[in-house]
Order: C-alpha cells, then sequence, then structure tokens
C-alpha cells in the first residue's frame, strides 16, 4: 500500500468522524430551501393558488432544468419510518 492510499485512507476517515454529519445536514437544509422557494415561485404547478410575479417569470429559466425532481421529490409517497425528523444525528 502506498503512501497516496494511506493518506487518502486517512483522509476518508477522518471526514467520516468529522465532516460527514455537517454535510449532510447541509445538502438536507439546501435541499428543503429549494424545495420551499421553488414552491413559492412555481406552487401552479402543483395546485397551489399563487399569484405570479414578475421574478417568478425572471427565475423559469434557471428551474425548468431542476423542474421534475422537484415535483418527484414533493410529490412522492411517505413513511412515517422514513421521515427525516426521526433521525438520530450523531447515534
Amino acid at each position: 500500500m502506498g503512501w497516496t492510499n494511506r493518506l487518502q485512507a486517512v483522509r476518508e476517515f477522518l471526514y467520516g468522524m468529522l465532516g460527514y454529519e455537517f454535510g449532510r445536514y447541509a445538502r438536507q437544509a439546501y435541499s428543503e430551501r429549494e424545495a420551499c422557494l421553488i414552491t413559492l415561485l412555481f406552487g401552479d404547478g402543483l395546485g397551489v393558488p399563487l399569484p405570479r410575479s414578475y421574478y417568478a417569470l425572471a427565475l423559469l429559466p434557471f428551474i425548468v432544468s431542476h423542474w421534475g425532481a422537484w415535483k418527484h421529490r414533493l410529490l412522492r409517497e411517505r413513511d412515517l419510518v422514513t421521515d427525516r425528523h426521526l433521525d438520530l444525528h450523531g447515534i
């Protein structure tokens, strides 16, 4: 085993010990905020009655690539067991 492999193993171990939980929480928070923003701007695609605004139309070209994944994430069936709020953070 070379030095680069050992260094990579130590780096992955330290990330798992110190940074994994923070990174996972940051990704979850980003995803939740992105879903809220898209729902506020383009909720009428799901039947949420929100008036259109100039800002929603200006942001539409940037949202089109995320539209399918956003609808799938919000409309999927959820189970009590898979709820994120029941996560045992750090245990």
